[in-house]
């Protein structure tokens, strides 16, 4: 099947089993003054319908030391329970049908690959009508965070006295990722396995609930970057904050 074949039965299936999730102007009201570090505030969220809450999309930059639930009173109006451990300017962003905007770039690559190819052109008239009927919907805004950060100091890391071969598991946000950080990986996966060690660079967003690498991200509590070592049967030797170098990590790691 080709991709673009594989495309337009995705358009077909989504216009068929979606239910119209049409929104407003999606708002979201952030406090009139800046929050002290730790307090909780409701933040009200107008312009997304009821029966559309369970599909909106929720995101907050930066993600450390957040708590972040959505949720709907007992007249179903949406609003979000905020919390933050740490100063700082947090952008929170709610966004319905985003999914076609991914389904939009796919099909103009389509186009530019194929020109006018009748399947082409057919595709494009039924990502528009999608466009039409479910329309992407986004609101975000701003909440300031102020006073001393509460979140925990790390302990430094310790050398584990367990020989053999490890994984080192590390969680971070490749879209928060700097190029720092990325250098350090590159750099500690050659170290790593010259010492007979893996690495396992993993998004949480690419984690199946249920599955070992779930159980190893809760215990990082949304402690990011943040690394697990596991022997080889699976134990937990460690886990806690990514040490901000190669030589802790090493160490960490032992021989």
């Amino acid at each position: 099947m080709s991709h673009l074949t594989l495309l337009s039965r995705t358009a077909a299936v989504a216009m068929l089993l979606c239910g119209p999730l049409v929104a407003g102007e999606i708002a979201i009201k952030a406090p009139g003054e800046p929050l002290e570090v730790k307090e909780h505030v409701i933040l009200p969220v107008s312009g997304i319908p009821e029966e559309a809450l369970s599909s909106a999309s929720v995101d907050i930059t930066p993600s450390t030391g957040v708590t972040l639930i959505a949720a709907k009173s007992w007249t179903g109006e949406p609003f979000l329970l905020f919390q933050a451990r740490k100063p700082g300017t947090y952008t929170i962003t709610i966004s319905l049908n985003g999914w076609i905007a991914g389904l939009d770039a796919s099909t103009a690559k389509a186009e530019a690959a194929l020109g006018g190819d009748i399947l082409a052109t057919q595709l494009r008239a039924l990502v528009n009508r999608l466009i039409l009927t479910y329309p992407l919907s986004k609101g975000s805004c701003l909440v300031e965070v102020a006073g001393e950060d509460d979140s925990p100091t790390p302990p430094p890391p310790v050398p584990v006295p367990e020989p053999g071969e490890k994984w080192v598991v590390l969680f971070r946000e490749s879209s928060q990722q700097t190029p720092k950080q990325a250098k350090m990986y590159l750099t500690l996966r050659p170290q790593l396995e010259g010492k007979g060690h893996n690495l396992l660079i993993v998004d949480p967003d690419q984690v199946t609930k249920g599955t070992v690498l779930q159980a190893y991200l809760d215990l990082l509590e949304g402690d990011l970057p943040g690394v697990c070592l596991a022997a080889e049967s699976g134990k937990i030797l460690y886990s806690g904050s990514l040490p901000d170098n190669i030589n802790d990590i090493l160490q960490l790691v032992g021989e």
